[in-house]
């Protein structure tokens, strides 16, 4: 991962349980005691995209005081664009209320707004940003006791409140930002419920061994591998809510189902054979759910 930098969590929606609400300070929330909820805490290094030195300023800003907006953090951090905005589809920003597309908006025009105002001044200042009275801001001005004589930063555009994303646009977004996914579980999105009818669980898989069974989850490993004849076979490790489940496709089964395998979520249909103490599915066919 590009971020190495430990660093106290940001905080996602919530999806499962964490110790306690209280047992980590979020990053981006305005108060190290907030939310008053168990959720989902993911550290900064799961962020695809987020700069190393990124990080370490998410992480000195922070231990200053906390942020109290999206524009604050951008006039304290300095995130390029597409950090803010990977930040903002994890879930990092959701503290303030507002919604993810209204968020990518203003830091998208705070983007431009800040581009054209270096463009025009030849000077790096705050991303189009100002004090909320309208002043220029100031961040280096600070009290003997290291408080901050300037007011938060505000975005200087305002930007219309947009309609939250569905649901499976969320777990996506999510999911391409950090690899995870916290507001749902894919496998409730991404395919009807109908398509599980008749589908084994992968913890319910060993004690069927010897039978034909129907297998069904997201792809979390994929390994291929040629044969001594040339051909090539694939193992496929399928995930599901109870665990996990392998399959393999041999040369045959690989070369009519290959692009099925590649799908979101993938159904296997096979025996449950036993080798070497550990059960394997052979598939016999492969269907893309998603």
């Amino acid at each position: 991962m590009p971020n190495s930098v430990p660093a106290p969590p940001f905080v996602s929606p919530t999806y499962g349980t964490a110790p306690s609400p209280a047992d980590h300070a979020p990053v981006c929330s305005p108060s190290p005691s907030s939310p008053a909820r168990f959720a989902v805490r993911v550290g900064l290094s799961r962020v695809f995209g987020l700069a190393e030195a990124t990080g370490a300023r998410i992480v000195a800003a922070r231990s200053h005081r906390p942020f109290a907006s999206l524009a604050d953090f951008s006039d304290r951090v300095r995130a390029t664009l597409p950090e803010l905005e990977a930040l903002i589809l994890a879930g990092a920003f959701d503290w303030t209320g507002r919604s993810r597309p209204s968020l990518l908006l203003e830091a998208r025009v705070g983007a431009k707004s800040g581009a054209a105002v270096r463009s025009a001044r030849g000077a790096v200042p705050s991303a189009a940003l100002v004090a909320a009275d309208g002043a220029p801001f100031a961040p280096g001005l600070a009290g003997d006791d290291g408080r901050p004589l300037a007011p938060n930063a505000v975005a200087a555009l305002h930007t219309p409140e947009l309609p939250e994303f569905d649901l499976a646009a969320r777990v996506r977004a999510e999911t391409q930002a950090t690899g995870l996914w916290f507001s749902g579980h894919p496998l409730d999105l991404l395919v009807p419920p109908e398509a599980w009818r008749g589908v084994t669980a992968a913890a319910g898989v060993a004690p069927r061994a010897g039978a034909r069974v129907v297998v069904a989850g997201l792809p979390c490993a994929v390994r291929r591998v040629e044969t001594k004849s040339g051909g090539l076979m694939l193992f496929l490790t399928l995930a599901d809510r109870s665990g996990l489940v392998e399959c393999v496709l041999f040369p045959d089964a690989y070369r009519r189902f290959a692009n099925a395998a590649r799908g979101q979520v993938v159904r296997v249909e096979g025996r449950a054979d036993e080798t070497l103490g550990a059960i394997v599915v052979n598939a016999e066919r492969v269907t893309a759910l998603a």
